[in-house]
């Protein structure tokens, strides 16, 4: 069971406002009051693609942050706090699951103290029930190193995301069927600005095959009817980068009245949608494909087999506008000072191996649990209010205020 907050606590919550107490007493506080701190820390681990080689593929990332964590704890100078007279702590992760949904959930119950959730489950649960510290960060695409949304006024209002989708298209038709390109065993290279990390992912809309002049002319009519019957390929309802943000876009760009919500679409025109990955897309009833955006960057490409992206002539019509990327949050009745020091961790470990020569970095990143899940760094979210709720308004809308 958790420990409850007891004086220490309490009183930290109020040490911004009473400026009064002196470093020495906070040093104290920590020292003499060790009843705030968890020495043994569950954190759940999406285990995303890696679901089936997890033991194999990061056996010793627990352990890594583990060491990580107590060497920051015992660092007198890390924080104005002394932690080293606090007990060690021990890591375990839990690889059970990879709905983001339950890994939130187990945040909020408190059955775990950390854990990697997406923007969508994050944002739907109530915010002041849990906390969000870590926002996780990837490898830019060459095509997107920039957060842009679709604009509010102006004839051209999905110019920017119509460039950005262009630009994917044009790496994706020059490069994607070669056969020497960079597959590193998560990812292929080519696609990437490793250098550049972002915080954000989109969704795109993928056009192909026999209704593709059709999809394409009613997307600049405007014509919700005529892009619907052109048939589409869409994800679960519950995903933000193959559903929400798609319907979100299309609600902006048809017009609010075009129609009220694709899930209500879908059950009174069920000839015209069908759940699948675009990665399967065919020719045939359907010619336009709902996709988290770069997702041929880790898929990898079966030579002489037809099983990804086998369509005729695809290309990209729009990205989606951006969410955050996937967020780190704590249980709510975790001391902030125990938890800022556990995220961290996470952020020291990336930024030693990155600092590393060539060929140590890319060995100590592949052991770290992140970069061969897509998490190639971390940051401390500051601002809570500003960094997520303000962002996912901006995209989502009012409406899908749930905090």
């Amino acid at each position: 069971m958790k420990k409850i907050y007891k004086l220490s606590s309490i009183i930290f919550s109020f040490l911004p406002i009473i400026g009064i107490i002196s470093c020495s007493s906070k040093k104290e506080i920590v020292e003499n009051n060790n009843n705030w701190w968890d020495e043994n820390i569950t954190i759940q681990v999406n285990p995303g693609w890696a679901w089936d080689v997890k033991g194999n593929a990061f056996p010793n990332a627990a352990k890594l942050v583990e060491k990580k964590i107590n060497e920051l704890k015992n660092d007198d100078n890390y924080d104005k706090y002394s932690f080293k007279n606090l007990p060690n702590v021990n890591v375990k992760f839990d690889w059970s699951t990879s709905d983001n949904e339950t890994i939130i959930q187990n945040i909020l119950n408190k059955k775990h103290d950390l854990g990697f959730a997406s923007i969508s489950a994050t944002m739907k649960v109530d915010q002041s029930k849990i906390q969000p510290l870590i926002q996780t960060k990837t490898n830019s695409f060459k095509f997107d190193p920039e957060w842009k949304v679709y604009k509010d006024s102006g004839t051209n209002k999905d110019e920017d995301l119509k460039a950005i989708a262009l630009a994917q298209t044009n790496l994706f038709s020059s490069q994607y069927n070669q056969n020497n390109l960079s597959w590193n065993g998560a990812i292929y290279k080519n696609f990437y600005n490793t250098n550049k990390k972002v915080d954000f992912y989109r969704g795109n809309i993928w056009v192909y095959g026999s209704k593709k002049t059709q999809a394409k002319n009613a997307w600049a009519n405007k014509n919700w009817v005529n892009f619907r019957d052109a048939g589409i390929l869409h994800g679960d309802p519950s995903s933000g980068g193959r559903f929400k943000l798609q319907e979100k876009l299309l609600k902006k760009h048809f017009g609010s009245d075009a129609f009220t919500t694709l899930q209500e679409e879908i059950q009174n025109h069920s000839s015209k949608f069908k759940k699948a990955y675009a990665s399967t897309m065919l020719d045939g009833n359907y010619s336009i494909a709902f996709d988290d955006e770069g997702s041929f960057g880790w898929t990898k490409r079966v030579q002489d087999q037809t099983t990804h992206f086998n369509a005729t002539n695809p290309e990209i019509l729009v990205v989606t506008e951006p969410l955050k990327y996937d967020v780190g949050s704590f249980r709510e009745n975790m001391d902030p000072r125990q938890a800022k020091l556990i995220a961290n961790a996470f952020i020291k470990l990336i930024e030693e191996a990155e600092a590393k020569s060539e060929s140590d970095k890319t060995k100590a990143l592949s052991e770290i649990y992140g970069p061969n899940y897509g998490y190639n760094d971390y940051a401390l979210i500051e601002n809570r209010k500003t960094e997520l709720e303000d962002t996912w308004i901006s995209v989502m809308g009012s409406d899908d205020k749930t905090w």
